[in-house]
């Protein structure tokens, strides 16, 4: 089965071409970037209230990294998007580093969008052990970058109890029933 894996620059809704003169009044929508996001097994070590220990999201060769190219002097980017995760047999953690050289700059130097204070942007605590959950995210980025600069997601996960892997949008590593995909939308909003 071929699965729907995100090459990292995404569909990009603006629609239709405003003149590169035009600039949308503050709150208004100027681009809509969305992203697929499949199915993976992400092995982890114990957070242990140390991000360094989460995972960035992988296919085992290629890390998941989503691409938004902004249109507007700094505009905000509000992401919204969903998955179903389980798995592991304790806490469950979900985070995005951001930056604007690299994929690969931003998985080594990024910066936390929930910051270095928080668990994550969510955390949850499952009531079994490997219970399958929807995730859902809305967060507001407060980017302000000059128009034209691409900006690098690279989603990651964590969990609490010693090393078990975190499944997502999948049932588990060896069985690919039950599979599916979800999108993350990136919604450029002029500031």
């Amino acid at each position: 089965m071929s699965r729907a894996r995100d090459t990292g620059q995404g569909t990009n809704h603006s629609g239709g071409t405003l003149s590169s003169n035009i600039t949308m009044p503050t709150g208004m929508i100027v681009k809509v970037t969305k992203h697929n996001f499949a199915d993976y097994s992400v092995s982890c070590p114990d957070y242990a209230n140390n991000k360094t220990n989460f995972r960035v999201i992988s296919d085992g060769s290629n890390s998941v990294s989503w691409q938004v190219t902004t249109k507007q002097q700094y505009s905000d980017i509000l992401i919204i998007g969903s998955y179903h995760s389980g798995g592991q047999s304790s806490h469950e953690y979900f985070d995005m580093k951001y930056g604007s050289i690299s994929s690969t700059d931003t998985e080594t130097n990024g910066n936390w969008l929930s910051g270095t204070s928080y668990d994550g942007m969510t955390s949850k605590h499952p009531n079994a052990a490997h219970d399958k959950e929807i995730n859902s995210i809305v967060w507001l980025h407060t980017a302000g970058y000059n128009a034209n600069t691409t900006i690098y997601y690279a989603p990651y996960v964590g969990q609490w109890s010693g090393t078990d892997t975190v499944e997502i949008n999948r049932y588990s590593s060896s069985d690919t029933n039950g599979t599916n995909l979800t999108h993350f939308l990136f919604i450029e909003i002029a500031k």
